[in-house]
Formats: C-alpha cells, sequence, structure tokens
C-alpha cells in the first residue's frame, strides 16, 4: 500500500515505525500525516531518515562512481543525495505539520563496516 493511504482505522496502532522510508516518499507531508492518523493519540511514532547535516558515509561515494561510469538514474533523482536528505528542521516542522506532538528529532552517526577475506573487522567511515 503506500504510505499516503496506509489501509488501517484511525488510531489503530500504539507504534508507527518508518526506517528510511520518509526521504523517498513523493508525497512526504502526506505520509506523515497518514502515519499521524493510524496512530493512537499519545502513542509514539519513529522515522528514521538520511539527515541533512551528515555526510552520507559510503553511499555519497558510491553514487559519485555510479554518475561517473554513466549509470542510468533506477528512478529520477536517485543520484540526487539532497533530494533524499531531511534536516532536522524539515523533520521536526514535517512531523507537527502532520500533527505530532512532542516532537523530538535526534541525530546521530554511524560507522559502516566492510568485511572482506582480508580486512574483516576493520571499520571503514
Amino acid at each position: 500500500m503506500p504510505a499516503s493511504a496506509i489501509a488501517a482505522e484511525d488510531d489503530s496502532f500504539d507504534v508507527a515505525l518508518c526506517q528510511h522510508g520518509l526521504q523517498f516518499f513523493p508525497d512526504r507531508a502526506a505520509a506523515a500525516a497518514e502515519m499521524r492518523r493510524v496512530t493512537r493519540p499519545g502513542d509514539t511514532a519513529v522515522m528514521s531518515t538520511w539527515a541533512a547535516e551528515h555526510p552520507l558515509g559510503l553511499f555519497g561515494p558510491m553514487v559519485e562512481v555510479l554518475q561517473e561510469t554513466g549509470m542510468a538514474e533506477p528512478f529520477p533523482g536517485a543520484f540526487d543525495s539532497g533530494s533524499y536528505r531531511l534536516s532536522t528542521a524539515d523533520l521536526a516542522d514535517l512531523l507537527q505539520a502532520a500533527g505530532f506532538g512532542d516532537v523530538s528529532v535526534q541525530t546521530s552517526a554511524g560507522d559502516v563496516i566492510v568485511r572482506t577475506a582480508s580486512n574483516i573487522g576493520r571499520a571503514t567511515k
């Protein structure tokens, strides 16, 4: 089902979770409003997105290499990393506009660990 039309009754979930999807939805506002609609008042909605304030780690260089090789985008904007990242302020505004109360946006960064036969356990940033 599309995120902008969740097939569920109003106030039917204790928790709504959207893990690294919101930034790709064509209508982010409609998706956030739907998550609010199906989440019971006072309960929790959790969303994770790539934060505009932080580099994309491994994904940034991967996109650059794909662009340099001339590979066609699998979908419009696929190689435009700015189009699928949200700033903390934009995410907070989006959720408040959707009707969520007590909005808290936190950022965290992690390391990407690449495992191959020759470097098992070596972390790469």
